[in-house]
């Protein structure tokens, strides 16, 4: 009998959860729909500006992304995880490809890279698949593996104040709290659907308080809590007036004014929330463009990243591309 390759059976995997996700969907957003239609731009309210589109990255012509899932920006170069091509490609700051990296190597080859995030110039890069953290330098070199063996399925990484946060989705779905060198100083956090438990969380960001936020994906909320696991507070998508929801919550990024942006995987929308947990707009429009005689939209949106120019960063599994707006 043939063999098959971790790699190609996890790929099937996720291909197969990722139909049932969106076959869910659909009756999930018929029941319980945050938005009873899906819009092109849901005003909430007309506070907060419409985020402009700029530009949308593709990849290299000679090999586009293949659902990419996370990005990280330093120095005016953008970092994609392209998950299904088994690589991380560098971009500059107008979407134009540099190079690529993690696709050979005896060590540093990665499988299918999912969390990124990028420490004293170092990029580090998650990978369930090999349940590895993999840090290579600004220009993808390799330089070490981080320690990692406490994660059964670890998704994505954050940094704050000396200490690594790593999201793992395992057995145990919860928050290793490590140090610089790999030991773990705390375990926080359970599979479950009460305050401070996950059920398959993707996203985490910690603040400058030293909150941990956590986009609770299958819980469809967004959880806030302290290094001690105890929950702060719950947001569930809410509009002023008491309506709507969050539908598959992932990525979470802030603006400078307060504003936490987060993708909707099953609504297609990335909505934004104010410092009251108020969902005060949704989005979905993408490129300037029509497509078959309507607006181009977002499809699965899963994950946003702001960098310190205001841009905002919308990395679209469905239609693999990374779409960028202005939100001067």
């Amino acid at each position: 009998m043939k063999k098959v390759k971790l790699s190609t059976l996890i790929n099937i995997i996720l291909a197969v959860s990722l139909l049932a996700v969106v076959g869910f969907g659909w009756f999930y957003l018929k029941k319980q729909s945050p938005i009873d239609k899906v819009a092109s731009v849901l005003d909430v309210t007309s506070t907060v500006p419409n985020p402009k589109y700029l530009y949308t990255i593709y990849g290299p012509d000679s090999k586009r992304l293949n659902h990419p899932y996370n990005l990280v920006v330093v120095n005016d170069r953008i970092y994609i995880t392209d998950t299904d091509n088994g690589r991380v490609i560098i971009t500059d700051y107008n979407g134009k490809f540099i190079k690529e990296f993690g696709k050979s190597g005896s060590q540093g080859k990665l499988e299918d890279p999912i969390g990124i995030t990028a420490v004293d110039n170092e990029i580090y890069v998650v990978d369930p698949a090999l349940k590895k953290i993999v840090v290579y330098d600004l220009n993808g070199n390799f330089k070490r593996y981080f320690k990692s063996d406490y994660a059964t399925s670890p998704v994505n990484i954050a940094y704050h104040d000396g200490k690594f946060y790593v999201l793992d989705t395992g057995a145990k779905t919860t928050v290793h709290i490590v140090s610089p060198e790999g030991k773990v100083l705390k375990q926080i956090g359970k599979r479950g659907g009460n305050p401070g438990e996950f059920y398959y969380p993707l996203s985490i960001k910690v603040d400058d308080q030293g909150q941990i936020w956590i986009a609770d994906s299958n819980n469809n909320r967004i959880q806030v809590i302290d290094e001690n696991g105890k929950s702060i507070k719950v947001l569930l998508g809410k509009e002023e007036n008491g309506t709507g929801g969050y539908a598959i919550p992932r990525g979470l990024a802030f603006d400078k004014k307060g504003y936490m942006y987060t993708c909707e995987t099953l609504s297609n929308m990335v909505a934004i929330t104010d410092e009251k947990g108020i969902v005060v707009k949704r989005f979905s429009y993408a490129e300037d463009k029509t497509v078959a005689g309507e607006p181009d939209s977002l499809e699965l949106p899963n994950s946003v990243f702001i960098d310190d120019n205001l841009r905002l960063y919308v990395v679209e599994y469905g239609n693999s591309r990374v779409v960028v707006y202005d939100l001067k």
